[in-house]
């Protein structure tokens, strides 16, 4: 059914701008087949034409202070052919060299940049940049200066406004809108949650990542008409959306001036507007498409009330998709729904979306229940493997993706915006079953549905409180926008941000206690793992690799947590050292430790290396803490290597008011003494990573394909051969990542093969 509205927009003055009447130059991004390629500066209004260097533009300056000045094409395999080209600036297709990743690379003369409209859109993308992002919003990846231009690099959207989708496919079913507008209100509670009203949301601003409805992602896009919230901005900003779209109290003047403030209200209802088109193919307050600016403006202001459960046009609709749609268009702003609430509607949660335009749904659903479970098993192990544990700088942060968009794309590796029985027929364990199962599609919809049960949407509000320290912990989460907060009672902090999995360690640990409180700094969306599934993937014998990953990660954790302490709580002082110098020898009598800030150390035992710390790591421990001569000869091989030392005395204090600092740190010395027995055995450095596999099989005796406690004091022999037996003991279990006793290769790689 197609679809005709009205789309006329105030932006920042009472002055009704037409932004349907595209000028060409106005709307660039367009590639030779007429799709658009989006970028959120495409069109500059009202450009200033005055030479002077003005206060906006000095403003805008000071936005861009910690802008990168760089050759960009010492990053970029830039086009010189522009996508499109606009009276004040280019847009090029630029290709990241390290991600591999095509971004839209926006150049802006510093002389345009005092608009109002610029100014608007550059201060919400960078405050969404600095918040971490969300993978449903079109946003800025990096900015920098150049002498005459700023250069925004932006994320590329090549599947077209939704706007033309519906002219294109008519009216959504309810299954898929509601994947679409859970997104939208994800972004939505994201912007406003830190502080930010879109202001003019529309089908026109609202892109899809992809030309088919079966694996396209909304990216919310146009920040020319925001609001960010903030003691600096005038509480009364005139700016405004589109007349079609903007809620009664935005409409109402006095004197000229709308006589209410912006809030997210505002964008809630243009939400209910949005739903009910894509639902109908009408709009509410224009159904021939053939009202004036004016004549809904009335319409919106005298007749607010919608009769919706009356209309014929929305019989077909479930009574959920009316409860919502009520709630999103009530006239009264106070009691319209937020986009929070909006996210826990079981409609918008896909609990009562009917399939009524996607006839046999049900029947092809049920063919892929029988990879189910292998498929979760799968998706989780991905999410694992592509988590960091830093605030958002991962792999999946850059590439701003949507982990079930992500997984879905590993299997559509034709991308063919859907997923065939045939595609997860390697994931069955009954082989006859996948290969006999007739052939059907999945989109992105159905592959999340079917996922629903064990990987869980949830969504919290910023400020909100996940768990507290010392809580029992049932549930792991995995981060899929939003930063959040992990802090600990003796002070520990650190902000994790999008891709990140937190929570896992009580769910290994035997006590099930968490050992941090988390909060969210942001509005959070997280995808949930709950006790009894995390169990089921991890006991799966084709999983070990994952278990020991998992282990490993919370061991790293609990040594980053001991450093950061160290360095808060300890008194040191501060040394450096040049390239060559020795920090001290082996065999000696050390009665400090060194936590390295900058540079390289190289920590060595006759001539060979067994480690090279990078700052953040400490060395001289062994002898402080274990009460032993000094393990290895530590030299700078850096430029420059600057360390804060710590006296013994001052350390021994700190670990007594720390029991599980101590045990992370005798971890970490146990197993550099195991490397450096490999490496006397061996007589060359330790190998890297892609070598580890030779020093498995040396240290193997009997070739089982495990570790034993009787080769590992083999090994140990060459070291010291009066160890204790308690002494072997305690080096095998700081390896021992499972507990099982012994130590398989992937245990071995996944500890010294991150090293």
């Amino acid at each position: 059914m197609a679809v005709t509205m009205s789309s006329s927009s105030e932006c920042n003055d009472a002055n009704v701008k037409d932004k349907t009447s595209k000028k060409e130059d106005e709307f660039p991004l367009m590639n030779q087949n007429g799709v658009p390629l989006w970028s959120p500066l495409s069109h500059l209004p009202s450009l200033c034409e005055s030479a002077q260097f003005s206060v906006r533009q000095y403003k805008t300056q000071q936005r861009f202070k910690s802008a990168l000045r760089i050759d960009l094409t010492s990053e970029y395999d830039i086009d010189p052919n522009p996508l499109g080209e606009g009276a004040y600036g280019a847009v090029f297709l630029a290709h990241n060299r390290k991600t591999g990743q095509d971004m839209a690379m926006k150049k802006i003369s510093k002389f345009y940049t005092d608009d109002d409209t610029f100014l608007r859109e550059i201060d919400a993308l960078l405050h969404i940049q600095k918040s971490g992002g969300h993978p449903n919003i079109c946003g800025l990846q990096k900015a920098y200066s150049e002498v005459r231009d700023f250069v925004l690099v932006l994320d590329l959207v090549t599947g077209g406004e939704m706007f033309d989708h519906l002219i294109e496919g008519g009216a959504y079913s309810e299954a898929d809108a509601a994947r679409l507008v859970r997104e939208v209100a994800s972004a939505l509670s994201f912007i406003h949650g830190i502080g930010i009203v879109h202001v003019d949301l529309k089908p026109e601003n609202l892109m899809l990542s992809s030309k088919s409805r079966d694996d396209a992602v909304i990216k919310l896009v146009d920040f020319g008409c925001s609001e960010v919230i903030s003691p600096e901005r005038d509480e009364d900003a005139l700016t405004a959306g589109t007349i079609a779209y903007s809620p009664p109290e935005a409409l109402i003047y006095s004197n000229g001036v709308p006589r209410k403030t912006i809030k997210p209200s505002f964008d809630m209802w243009s939400m209910g507007i949005i739903l009910y088109v894509m639902l109908t193919g009408f709009h509410p307050f224009d159904m021939d498409g053939m009202a004036s600016d004016d004549e809904l403006r009335q319409r919106i202001i005298t007749e607010p009330n919608l009769p919706i459960s009356q209309t014929h046009l929305i019989s077909h609709l479930s009574p959920s998709a009316i409860d919502l749609l009520q709630k999103l268009l009530n006239p009264d702003p106070n009691k319209r729904l937020s986009a929070y609430e909006m996210l826990q509607h079981p409609w918008v949660k896909g609990e009562t979306a009917r399939d009524s335009k996607m006839s046999g749904s049900n029947e092809r659903l049920s063919k892929f229940r029988v990879f189910r479970s292998a498929l979760a098993a799968k998706v989780f192990g991905d999410f694992i493997n592509w988590s960091s544990d830093d605030d958002g700088n991962n792999e999946c942060s850059a590439k701003g993706s949507d982990l079930f968009e992500r997984a879905f794309k590993t299997f559509d590796t034709k991308k063919r915006g859907y997923i065939s029985t045939s595609d997860l027929s390697r994931l069955a364990k009954d082989k006859e079953a996948g290969e006999d199962a007739e052939p059907s599609s999945l989109s992105l919809s159905g592959f999340a549905d079917l996922l629903s049960e064990s990987l869980n949407n949830k969504y919290f509000p910023k400020d909100h409180v996940i768990y507290n320290e010392g809580d029992l912990g049932d549930h792991m989460y995995f981060i899929n926008s939003g930063t959040v907060e992990v802090e600990t009672r003796d002070g520990f902090q650190i902000k994790l941000g999008k891709g990140a999995v937190f929570g896992e360690g009580a769910l290994l640990s035997k006590d099930k206690k968490r050992s941090a409180a988390v909060k969210c700094v942001t509005p959070v969306h997280v995808i949930e793992v709950d006790r009894r599934f995390f169990n089921k993937y991890l006991s799966n014998p084709d999983s070990s690799e994952l278990a020991h990953s998992l282990r490993e990660k919370v061991n790293a954790r609990a040594l980053s947590r001991a450093g950061d302490k160290l360095v808060r709580e300890g008194s040191s002082e501060t040394v450096e050292y040049k390239k060559g110098d020795i920090l001290f020898d082996e065999g000696g009598r050390g009665k400090c430790l060194y936590m390295l800030d900058e540079g390289k150390i190289d920590l060595s035992t006759g001539g060979n290396s067994v480690q090279v710390l990078s700052p953040g790591e400490l060395c001289g421990l062994q002898s402080v803490l274990l009460k032993r001569p000094i393990t290895f000869t530590a030299t700078c091989i850096s430029d420059k290597c600057r360390l804060r030392s710590m006296c013994e005395t001052d350390f021994n204090k700190l670990l007594k008011s720390s029991r599980s600092m101590k045990e992370s740190l005798e971890n970490m010395c146990l197993r550099r003494v195991f490397k450096k027995a490999v490496v006397k055995k061996m007589n060359k450095s330790f190998p890297s990573a892609s070598e580890l596999r030779e020093v498995f099989d040396a240290v193997d005796l009997d070739h089982s394909g495990t570790l034993d406690m009787n080769e590992i004091k083999e090994v140990l022999n060459f070291l010291d051969t009066k160890l204790t037996k308690r002494q072997t003991k305690d080096i095998l279990r700081s390896l021992d990542l499972d507990g099982s006793g012994e130590i398989d290769f992937e245990e071995f790689k996944n500890i010294f093969g991150k090293q």
